[in-house]
């Protein structure tokens, strides 16, 4: 169990693949293993690459996580606990006090079009510490060449209130900015992150059956198609 979590709680794509081997096929710990692995490879080269090493320790019935800092190793308030397997590979599991079932959703090929731009695939999301949304999409792009840029995306939860932002960015080579090719297909990473407004009602946490809405933009600015596609049942 500790190192499925110490696995888990890296965007490193060898071990999340290791993770993903560790849980049971079909279960909750599988899909969300695999969310983050996807995360973690639509991440390579943006500036959400890393941490890059954790430690496990026991905490009260379960375990924590904790993160190398600046010469301290700083844990996570986050709880994993009531852990279940199916044989001998773990299928389920609670963060804080929540099922993981409940933190991690799977796109289920869902495909919205944009147009001449091209399409966007959802492909998974997941909650991160019960206060962050972090989306994967595909984008395919179609006769024309792309902006690399998701700042406008926004998503809208369920409960209504204001929208947040994006802090996300398409995967690209480290260090470059590139506008994505004609005919190419590029994975997309998202992260909306609502720890800094944990306080105030009008804002409220990340849910199922909200929704994301983002923009696709041509190179060179002629062209735009806004899509929308919802994050849960």
């Amino acid at each position: 169990m500790s190192q499925y979590i110490g696995d888990v709680s890296l965007l490193d794509p060898k071990r999340l693949n290791r993770a993903v081997a560790a849980s049971a096929p079909g279960s909750p710990a599988r899909a969300y293993a695999r969310a983050r692995l996807q995360s973690a490879e639509a991440s390579i080269g943006t500036y959400r690459e890393g941490p890059y090493d954790s430690k496990v320790k026991p905490a009260g019935h379960g375990f924590k996580v904790c993160y190398a800092g600046e010469g301290a190793w700083v844990c996570g308030p986050t709880q994993w606990a009531n852990f279940e397997s199916v044989n001998g590979k773990i299928s389920a599991f609670t963060v804080g006090d929540t099922p993981i079932k409940d933190e991690v959703w799977a796109g289920h090929r869902t495909v919205v079009k944009a147009g001449r731009l091209g399409t966007v695939e959802f492909v998974s999301a997941y909650r991160e510490d019960g206060l962050s949304l972090v989306v994967t999409v595909r984008v395919h792009s179609k006769a024309i060449a792309l902006k690399d840029n998701l700042v406008e995306a926004q998503y809208c939860s369920p409960a209504g209130g204001k929208p947040e932002e994006t802090a996300g960015a398409f995967r690209k080579p480290r260090g470059e900015e590139l506008p994505i090719a004609p005919h190419a297909t590029t994975n997309a990473t998202m992260f909306f992150d609502y720890r800094e407004n944990a306080d105030r009602h009008d804002l409220p946490c990340a849910g199922r059956g909200g929704h994301v809405v983002m923009t696709l933009e041509s190179s060179d600015g002629s062209a735009k198609r806004t899509v929308a596609f919802k994050v849960g049942a």
